[in-house]
């Protein structure tokens, strides 16, 4: 039996003894220790710069996030197509977008001009930690009415980003 495999068969007959309130106790201070290592470790500045160069395809729409170092790595963006709509895209977790989830440890927006517009770009990062659940959302918006286009549902299991589920949705409103 392999070391790694005997620490995990000793942790699980340790949590077999534990009781419920104890085992989410250990949980919440594992999940919470995850956080914190992700925030000493990251160079925040460095990852945006990197972010803010490969984070977007050539008509500056977000690519998907990705997991570097232990952080989440979400892009978004706005580009505008006249005065009166744009397209967007942007990561929405729990129940806010990821610039306003509490666990945000960083967040950056740019503007920029292109072709007579004004285009925005931005980078936000988060703890990986395991289990956490983020929709990536796209949408138009025309005539002051956002309109989903597609959501891409993922999930961090083991340290990775994992695709669970994709909706094209063209009739949903999502505000």
């Amino acid at each position: 039996m392999g070391e790694t495999t005997k620490k995990a068969g000793d942790l699980g007959a340790l949590y077999a003894q534990m009781d419920n309130q104890t085992l989410l106790e250990h949980i919440r201070a594992a999940l919470e220790e995850q956080r914190r290592r992700a925030a000493d470790a990251g160079d925040f500045e460095a990852i945006c710069e990197t972010g803010f160069t490969q984070g977007f395809d050539t008509k500056g729409h977000a690519r998907a996030p990705i997991v570097t170092n232990g952080l989440l790595v979400c892009y978004g963006s706005v580009v505008e197509k006249s005065s009166m709509s744009h397209d967007c895209t942007f990561a929405h977790i729990d129940e806010s977008w990821v610039w306003e989830h509490p666990e945000t440890l960083h967040d950056d927006v740019r503007k920029r001009p292109e072709r007579g517009r004004e285009h925005q770009r931005s980078v936000s990062i988060l703890a990986a930690t395991e289990g956490l659940e983020f929709d990536l959302i796209t949408s138009k918006m025309r005539n002051g009415v956002h309109q989903m286009q597609s959501a891409r549902s993922y999930r961090i299991e083991n340290g990775k980003i994992e695709l669970v589920k994709t909706r094209n949705i063209k009739t949903d409103r999502y505000h």
